[in-house]
This record gives structure tokens, C-alpha cells and sequence, in this order.
């Protein structure tokens, strides 16, 4: 229908008469500014229908296409206008339009990273940068620092990229010049930017020391490799004398350029335990200069002297001595657990009385007595999951151990059995079953806690009248090993004379503790 001939009717007309190229340029004037029909020519771009968005060239037009995307808050919308204005403006007023809507920054960054255009990523994030330095040169408080860290990660992945060591630490330095170019106390976070920086300076100072003592080391093994036929003093640990010269024979050594902080910690503290900290392979000194932990630190010194069989050594950097006494204290900077677990890596305990009793007092001091218990059994250290059944106090679980150690064809299993009957048998003892008629007491290294009439009624294992070891003999087929508690032998335990009766591990540093 045509217009009406009155003066609304005249002034729809004119404004229905309005050239297309005048709306292409930008010059005709819209109530919104455009935003519904750019709207509407997004909606058909999503469809597959570009050519309505293809009409738009002004950058009056392209401003209002990348504001609406924006408000629509669907990113592959956002994404196809953004690289629409890519393709269609030059790359100085493209970053001057992005660089404005951090959203369109964010997704255009994330698109190039998910198409590994790394070199394209960090030229974007410089150009970001450097647009926040010209807009806000007399304000620095106001510049964005949420692309800085961006280029910082885009630099490290070059450094990755590059083989040569020193290639990498050129690299690393220019991170670490980088950041200090951007203005501290602005309105802006940067305490993650210092961060990436101080790893940047670690990485250099690791790499360097790397390079200078692959340089001596070298050295030393050909000589070690000469003189092979001398023999090895583990004695001394040197760094550059001719002690260490027979270490470099027995253990052989391996690259360390590109070595991780553990692995470059444990080789020095292996082949240069005694090197002063002013030294460049100096463990000592490695530590103090990259701030590596404390816990990190001991765990390559223990591994190092583990690998060695310096297991005294070991032992004797458990032991604290007290202020104001004269005992000594055990306390592991590592825990427990890792010292247990080397025993087994480094050495054989099942064959070695004196690394079997080693395990046994490092699983002794585990906090977690069921991680000790289940240990102790997956290594078949049965006086070590003796013991933590006796801390838990666990009689259910004592019983099911004495079953698995008859059950055991390596080996002779009889002491051990033996060793669960009279501490069975032990008077002192309050297992948990017999809670309901204790009160709250400390038995050995755990504290009982209360219980109620849930353990009042004594197990069916007291009602069997054979004794333990005829229902353990029943059960694994074998012959029974040692005498076992009856239910009359349990009821005379109150009136046994303990002068005459010797109970396993009592005393002090036996499984069991004197109350």
C-alpha cells in the first residue's frame, strides 16, 4: 500500500527514498543508528546468508555490527564479525576497535590459540599492548594489564620451541626485561605478571647452571671412564677433586641440560654432596638461588644417599636433638612414607636385617596407621603391620593378618605368628572390642576413643574353644604355629603374674608401650 497523502504519510515517503548508497556510506540517518538492520543482517550471517553484512562497509556500520555481536553473547557470532572487520579494515584501526571491547579481544585470542597460530598471538597482544601505551601515555594507572601475562605465556612458548639452551635464555630474558616495562599500582592486578617473571628468572638461572656444569662433568667421566679400574671411595663426596672421579664409574651419569629442578637436585646432591654454596653445582646453592623448598630439597638429598647406601646417613638426619634435653626426637622433612618406599627402591629389605629394621621404624612413625598397615603388608613386613594393628588397637583387623601370614609360602612365617599370639595374649592391651568396659585412655601411640554397647558382646572367636591356632590351622590347612588364647586362658589374663610371663615388644621401643 502506497504512503497516505497527509504529513506523516509525505515524511514516511521521504524517508523510504533514501539511497542505499547513502546507508552504505554511512551519511543517512537512522532512529538507531543502524543497530536493528545490522542486528537482522547478523542474524542472517549465522544462517549462512552474508550478504546483507557484506553491504555494510562505513566503519560507522562495522562499530555498531561488533557492539551488537556483542550484545547478542554468543561467541561465534562474535567471532565471525570480528573476523569480518579482520578482513575488511586495516590492522591499525582493527586493533584500535578491538583493543576498546576486551570481550572481542578474549575470543579473537582464544581462536587463534585453538588454530596454534602462535607467532599471530603474540603480534596481537603486542599491538594490544601498545595501544593501551599510546591511549593512556600520560595515565599509566589506567592501562590494562590482562594482556600483558598473555604475552608473557606467548613469549615462554617461544622459548620452548627453541633447542638451544642459550636460545632459551634469550628469550626468558626479554620476558623478564618485558615486565618490568609495565607500571606497578596501576587500578589493574600485576602480582601475576611478577610471578611469570620470577619463573622466567629461575628457568634462566637452572639453564645456566645446567650448561656450566655439563661443561665440568664431562670432563670428570672421561677421566672416570680412564680410570675404571681404581676403586670406588664413597666416602667422600667431592665436586672437582679425584674422589668423585670412581662415583661418576659406579653410577653413571646422563645429560642434564633440560633436566627439571628435581632431577638436576638430586644429581647434584649425588655427585657434588659437598660442594660449598659459593660453587655453580653447589646443591646449596641451587637452592638458595632459586628458592627451591625445603621439602623439595631433602627429598633429592635422601634419594641421592639412598641411591649411594648411606642409609646411616639417612637415619641420622631424622634425628633432632632437643634444646633442653639430652633425647633426640624422630621427625622426617619429607614424612615417613617417601623414606619407606626408597628402603624398597634402593635396597633390599627382606634380605637385610639392618634395612628390614630401618623400614620398620620409618613405617613405626607413619601417622596414618592404616596407610602404614597396608604398606607393611603389600611389602611383607609383618613386624611393621603388627605393630600398627596394636596402635589401632584393631583386633578384627590382627586376626585377618595372622590368616594371611599363615597363608604366606615365602619364607619362614612361624616367628611372626608367634609374635601375633603373645601380643594377642598381651594383658596390657585393650583392643576395641573391649571398649565398652574401659574409659578413655592413651594405649601406646593412639588415644581410645570411647565406645558404647556396640562392642559389648564378645566375637565368636572367643566362643571357639580349640584356641586360635586350631581355627587358624582349620583355615589355611597348615599346622598350627604357636599355642593360642582359649576363652579360659582370655578370662585368666587380669591374674596373670607378669614377672614370670615375657610378652613380645614390651618396654620401651617394643610394639608394645607400658602404660
Amino acid at each position: 500500500l502506497g504512503h497516505a497523502n497527509d504529513a506523516a504519510g509525505q515524511e514516511a515517503k521521504a524517508m523510504s527514498k533514501i539511497s542505499a548508497e547513502n546507508l552504505k556510506s554511512g551519511t543517512g540517518k537512522e532512529p538507531d543508528g543502524g543497530a536493528a538492520r545490522l542486528t537482522a543482517a547478523i542474524r542472517q550471517a549465522e544462517e549462512g546468508f552474508r550478504e546483507e553484512l557484506m553491504k555494510c562497509r562505513s566503519l560507522q556500520d562495522k562499530r555498531v555490527a561488533l557492539d551488537s555481536a556483542l550484545r547478542l553473547s554468543n561467541r561465534d557470532t562474535i567471532l565471525l564479525v570480528v573476523l569480518w572487520l579482520r578482513e575488511t579494515l586495516k590492522y591499525d584501526l582493527f586493533m584500535d576497535e578491538l583493543s576498546l571491547r576486551p570481550r572481542a579481544v578474549r575470543i579473537y585470542a582464544e581462536y587463534m590459540r585453538d588454530t596454534w597460530r602462535w607467532e599471530e598471538l603474540e603480534k596481537f597482544f603486542m599491538a594490544v599492548r601498545q595501544v593501551e601505551l599510546v591511549r593512556f601515555k600520560d595515565r599509566p594507572q589506567l592501562q590494562r594489564t590482562d594482556a600483558c601475562v598473555e604475552l608473557a605465556f606467548c613469549m615462554i612458548r617461544r622459548a620452548l620451541s627453541k633447542e638451544a639452551p642459550e636460545g632459551q635464555i634469550s628469550v626468558l630474558k626479554e620476558v623478564c626485561d618485558y615486565s618490568k616495562t609495565v607500571p606497578r599500582g596501576t587500578l589493574w592486578e600485576t602480582s601475576e605478571l611478577e610471578v611469570v617473571a620470577g619463573w622466567c628468572t629461575d628457568w634462566m638461572e637452572l639453564t645456566r647452571r645446567e650448561l656450566e656444569v655439563e661443561k665440568t662433568d664431562v670432563n670428570l667421566a672421561s677421566k672416570a671412564i680412564a680410570d675404571a679400574q681404581r676403586a670406588p671411595d664413597l666416602s667422600n663426596l667431592g665436586t672437582t677433586s679425584e674422589n668423585t672421579v670412581p662415583l661418576f664409574s659406579r653410577f653413571p651419569r646422563s645429560c642434564v641440560i633440560g633436566m627439571s629442578v628435581l632431577e638436576f637436585m638430586q644429581y647434584l646432591a649425588l655427585y657434588h654432596a659437598n660442594a660449598k654454596e659459593d660453587q655453580i653445582a653447589s646443591p646449596k646453592g641451587l637452592r638458595k638461588a632459586i628458592n627451591i623448598s625445603e621439602k623439595l630439597f631433602w627429598f633429592a638429598a635422601f634419594q641421592s644417599l639412598a641411591r649411594v647406601g648411606l642409609w646411616d646417613i639417612v637415619r641420622r638426619a631424622t634425628e633432632s636433638k632437643s634444646m633442653f634435653t639430652t633425647k633426640t626426637a624422630d621427625k622426617s622433612p619429607i614424612g615417613w612414607r617417601p623414606l619407606f618406599n626408597m628402603v624398597f627402591e634402593y635396597g633390599d629389605a627382606l634380605k637385610d636385617p639392618d634395612l628390614r629394621r630401618l623400614a620398620t621404624h620409618f613405617a613405626n612413625h607413619m601417622e596414618d596407621r592404616l596407610e602404614a598397615h597396608s604398606l607393611c603388608v603389600q611389602k611383607t613386613l609383618w613386624e611393621g603391620a603388627i605393630q600398627a594393628c596394636v596402635d589401632l588397637r584393631d583386633e578384627d583387623r590382627l586376626i585377618d593378618l595372622r590368616v594371611h601370614i599363615a597363608n604366606e609360602e615365602k619364607g619362614d612365617t612361624r616367628p611372626y605368628i608367634q609374635m601375633i599370639d603373645e601380643v594377642y595374649k598381651d594383658a596390657r592391651i585393650k583392643w576395641r572390642t573391649d571398649a565398652s568396659t574401659t574409659s578413655n585412655k592413651v594405649f601406646g601411640s593412639k588415644t581410645l576413643a570411647g565406645f558404647t554397647s556396640m562392642f559389648s558382646k564378645k566375637p565368636a572367636i572367643d566362643q571357639n574353644k580349640g584356641g586360635l591356632s586350631n581355627m587358624f590351622s582349620k583355615i589355611s590347612g597348615k599346622p598350627a604355629a604357636a599355642p593360642s588364647p582359649t576363652a579360659s586362658h582370655m578370662s585368666e589374663q587380669q591374674s596373670r603374674d607378669k614377672k614370670n610371663h615375657v610378652v613380645f615388644g614390651g618396654g620401651p621401643g617394643g610394639l608394645v608401650d607400658d602404660d
